[in-house]
């Protein structure tokens, strides 16, 4: 980049994402989030993700019938662990910038 030509929007975008600590890598589009929206955007669907796996956990451990509470400590805590690393994925997803569609040109 000369001093003859102004920056163009693309290359305004990465110096501020890299600034903002939003840039994954020289292929990848810079991250639209700044990283306080990037933490809160994870919690909020981690957590949302991990209370649907529970929820769904005991449902399931209701309608198949199986021995025992559906509430009890022991199917919820088995419901967590389940669904901890589903969370962490659809967390870090929602982190990520959208994806172009293939094809799709700037």
């Amino acid at each position: 980049m000369g001093a003859d030509r102004p920056m163009t929007d693309w290359e305004a975008r990465v110096a501020k994402a890299k600034r903002d600590g939003g840039w994954y890598g020289p292929d990848e589009e810079p991250s639209p989030y700044p990283p306080r929206i990037k933490r809160r955007r994870f919690l909020v669907s981690f957590a949302l993700t991990l209370v649907v796996s529970v929820v769904a956990h005991a449902l399931l451990h209701l309608v198949t019938g199986r021995t025992g509470p559906t509430i009890s400590a022991d199917v919820l805590l088995d419901g967590v662990f389940q669904g901890l690393l589903l969370a962490f994925f659809v967390g870090w997803g929602s982190t990520r910038p959208p994806r172009r569609k293939p094809g799709h040109r700037r």
